[in-house]
């Protein structure tokens, strides 16, 4: 069972996700591709001030939110900050603009903060924006480092801001449950429990299973790829039809496997006949929430 550290410490080492992180932003200091970064379009007449004291309120609970990085004889460590330094900004979209061109505005501005470089030792590593396209027309962006959040974690925020602003526009006190931890807590009990004969089970069984398998996967293209990684890819979305839904949930369920299961498994064998190789690994992120008491928490597991 994982309990709380003391309240008078502020500084904790970091988690293994977060040391890897930090690793990769010391070879590319303030690389932005490891940002998240979530926009909520927000229509109706809007509380500012409520909507302020949702986010410090968020804040507040989530230590992590107040996490910057520090290197003490060369070895990272989260430090909290008492005092919220992430406060909300707001752009009035220009008068003499169309709505059209409001949005094309509004696109220009949410692309560039999204790929703003975050600053691991200053901080804030959280960015808000508010976006006013017209009267009752917002757009609210919300920009974190990946090494304090993950995908998970934006729902999280996402759930408790939509609690916390109606609560506060109506003068309420927050309902929200204290946390039963926070991210330190889970770090520091990750390092005590990864360890010994644990750590040696872990990494016996991955270089077990992955000896022999490639490192690269090559892959037909229409240009050489850049000696210098770009990060500039882009996302294909499609929807599957009805039917087509239909057919792969019937072969998932014959074949006793979830949907996500077989649709790697049809992306994995894509892959092998434009590679011609027959071994394919495919990194899939997971939420890494099997306790209880972090399903609530933001932070990167």
């Amino acid at each position: 069972m994982m309990t709380p550290t003391s309240e008078e410490v502020y500084i904790f080492p970091v988690s293994f996700s977060q040391e890897r992180l930090w690793f990769l932003d010391r070879l590319e200091p303030g690389n932005p591709s490891y940002n998240i970064f979530r926009a909520l379009q927000l229509k109706g007449t809007l509380n500012i001030e409520a909507l302020e004291q949702s986010l410090k309120e968020i804040q507040r609970r989530h230590e992590i939110l107040r996490t910057t990085f520090r290197l003490v004889d060369e070895v990272p460590y989260q430090v909290i900050s008492s005092e919220i330094s992430a406060t909300l900004s707001v752009k009035q979209a220009p008068g003499e603009l169309s709505f059209d061109d409001r949005f094309e505005w509004a696109r220009k501005i949410l692309v560039g903060g999204a790929r703003q470089p975050f600053n691991l030792s200053q901080g804030p590593l959280l960015r808000i924006l508010l976006l006013e396209l017209e009267e009752q027309s917002y757009i609210l962006s919300i920009t974190v480092h990946h090494i304090i959040a993950d995908v998970w974690s934006m729902g999280v925020f996402i759930q408790e801001l939509s609690s916390l602003y109606p609560t506060y526009a109506a003068d309420k006190s927050s309902g929200l449950p204290d946390l039963p931890i926070q991210y330190a807590d889970f770090a520091e009990w990750q390092r005590q429990w990864l360890t010994g004969e644990v750590l040696t089970e872990q990494l016996d069984y991955w270089q077990q299973n992955l000896s022999g398998s490639p490192t690269l996967i090559d892959l037909p293209t229409d240009y050489p790829r850049p000696p210098v990684q770009s990060y500039e890819g882009r996302a294909e979305i499609f929807t599957l039809t009805p039917d087509l839904t239909e057919k792969l949930n019937c072969l998932s369920q014959q074949s006793g496997v979830t949907l996500f299961m077989a649709l790697l498994a049809a992306f994995s064998l894509l892959l092998s006949r434009y590679s011609q190789q027959k071994d394919i690994l495919v990194g899939s992120p997971i939420a890494n929430r099997n306790r209880k008491e972090i399903e609530s928490l933001i932070g990167f597991l």
